[in-house]
């Protein structure tokens, strides 16, 4: 679910697997009331590209401005 401001990054698998990983994680925190989810700990950045860390923020932005 990429909203069109991030369409230069569709293409790219990892981009889209953060975002869609840090807008579900921003759904869970909205219904919980709080903001554990907004960033990755240190151990799970860790395990990522940079593509897919900065589409889980975006992601995540996105998710919590709906």
């Amino acid at each position: 679910m990429l909203i069109n401001h991030h369409a230069r990054y569709r293409h790219n698998e990892e981009y889209t697997r953060g975002y869609n990983a840090g807008f579900e994680a921003s759904q869970q925190d909205k219904k919980e009331g709080t903001t554990e989810h907004q960033t990755l700990s240190s151990d799970e950045s860790a395990q990522h590209t940079r593509y897919y860390l900065r589409g889980y923020k975006e992601g995540y932005r996105d998710g919590m401005n709906r």
